[in-house]
């Protein structure tokens, strides 16, 4: 019951059907990505990196391109990530109408719908990780 099944407990945080488990996998590759582009394109950028543009589109905001401030686009989309799969561990957490009815349906019912609720909070978290994604490149 201790630390031996601790694995097989984060194995159930990934959804078991089809759609979800494409989301859950794809959350994770682009969280991978927010880290691993601006690492790989380091070296190509200038020495000032425009970070902020005023309501024209002139950069009001320089940053070092050594500075820590690249970062935090990738550190706070990974802090949402790790938020959202322990979510999906708690579908009965969720904050949705009839959850008294859910709870009175029998489990394979509920746990299929568990499932939709799953793969619905993964499809708004690949649209939020997405745009992370793209403010960070």
């Amino acid at each position: 019951m201790g630390v031996c099944n601790t694995p097989l407990r984060l194995l159930t945080m990934i959804p078991q059907t089809g759609i979800g488990r494409f989301l859950f996998f794809l959350h994770i590759a682009l969280i991978a990505a927010q880290w691993l582009l601006p690492l790989a394109l380091l070296s190509a950028l200038p020495d000032q990196i425009p970070v902020h543009f005023d309501v024209h589109g002139n950069p009001d905001r320089f940053v070092a391109k050594g500075g820590w401030d690249i970062w935090f686009g990738p550190i706070i989309g990974t802090i949402m990530g790790i938020f959202a799969v322990v979510l999906l561990r708690f579908p009965s957490a969720y904050n949705v109408p009839g959850k008294a009815d859910i709870a009175a349906l029998p489990p394979p019912q509920r746990a299929r719908l568990h499932d939709l609720l799953r793969a619905m909070m993964l499809a708004i978290f690949v649209i939020v990780q997405a745009i992370f994604l793209s403010v960070t490149c």
